[in-house]
């Protein structure tokens, strides 16, 4: 190798340093974009079906995002009135809850041997008397909007999402045709063979995703809803549609719909067997979903491993956020594309094959 050639080496890797440098000190403004981006990309099937009904690029994309931004304030809004009512019902049943809790301690042959009944009644009061005069369960909610609400930082990421989100989404959309046709042209000639390729398996395999993900939020929210229904629980349907549109962030989603179902449950049942019915249906319910729905409508479409679904989740989470749970799967998808495309290449390369 001449020093010309190391010098250019050297300069294309300190390009490259400096580019990745780059990108990591400015991800925190990067990640609207990029999310906007995500999300143009997946709005532009529907802003083109808009198109063939002789409706405006530009009109398209307003009501696709409009549509977006109701369907989010929907699923975000909707668990509140479930939580509160909830919550509520809980600060006036929790005391007789803790006097059902020492019954039943008390009645405890194996609690009797280790614990006293009169120490454990004057335990029990004490924890009753506490629970009633400082724990309020029911302002919960606004406990928590207080918290964020301290710390500005937080109060400004959220301002600067909800304000610029749509506002990129918008524009990256309207103009989608023309960014893509520019992106095309820079690539080199040479390369585009390959280029287009990768990003066509990447289409499709975002696309086969979707489609696989739609299919398992409807089925799963119709099966909590039908079978939190037979159980006799008051909120039933809420509470089933609730989870399964929770389902969208893995493993986070169940346990989110547990937590209300179960909540819901103690509160209209208490410990009995309904109550036990409902935790049946959700126990259940994350069989059917972990190993026959979602390996045969998402896994079998993305090519995702168990493993790397939760490798996944962790490494977005701690780049992005909660927000980057909800694209962990489609971003380890598009990852596995190129994953795929580096080891075809690599197998038939010279160096992999040569004696």
């Amino acid at each position: 190798m001449t020093w010309t050639q190391t010098v250019k080496a050297a300069l294309a890797l300190a390009v490259i340093v400096a580019f990745f440098w780059l990108v990591w000190t400015i991800k925190s403004i990067l990640v609207p974009f990029f999310f906007a981006g995500l999300l143009a990309y997946l709005l532009n099937p529907v802003v083109r079906q808009l198109g063939q009904h002789k409706v405006g690029r530009g009109l398209g994309a307003a009501l696709a995002v409009l549509l977006t931004l109701l369907v989010l304030t929907f699923v975000a809004l909707i668990p509140w009135p479930i939580l509160s009512q909830q919550l509520g019902l809980l600060q006036q049943k929790l005391p007789n809850m803790i006097v059902r809790v020492q019954t039943l301690v008390s009645d405890s042959e194996l609690i009797k041997q280790w614990l006293p009944s009169s120490d454990a009644s004057d335990w029990w009061a004490q924890i009753q008397a506490y629970v009633t005069e400082h724990v309020n369960v029911s302002n919960l909610s606004a406990n928590v909007w207080q918290y964020f609400k301290q710390g500005s930082s937080v109060l400004m990421s959220t301002l600067t999402w909800l304000v610029l989100m749509p506002v990129l989404t918008f524009y990256l959309l309207a103009n989608w045709p023309s960014t893509v046709k520019l992106l095309r042209r820079l690539v080199p000639v040479r390369w585009r063979a390959a280029v287009f390729l990768v990003t066509e398996q990447m289409d499709g395999m975002l696309a086969q995703f979707i489609r696989g993900q739609l299919l398992l939020m409807v089925t799963l929210a119709l099966y909590y809803a039908v079978a939190l229904k037979m159980t006799g629980l008051d909120v039933a349907i809420s509470v089933g549609v609730l989870t399964g549109c929770f389902v969208i962030v893995p493993f986070v989603g169940f346990g989110l719909g547990l937590l209300l179902g179960a909540l819901s449950a103690l509160l209209q049942f208490g410990f009995g067997p309904h109550f036990f019915a409902v935790l049946a249906v959700y126990g259940l319910g994350q069989v059917l979903e972990s190993y026959i729905l979602t390996p045969r409508l998402v896994g079998e479409r993305i090519g995702l491993s168990p493993v790397a679904v939760i490798f996944s989740l962790l490494v977005f989470s701690a780049l992005f956020g909660f927000v980057g749970m909800l694209f962990a799967l489609p971003g380890a998808a598009m990852v596995a594309v190129l994953l795929r495309f580096a080891r075809a290449r690599y197998l038939t390369s010279d160096f992999y094959q040569a004696r």
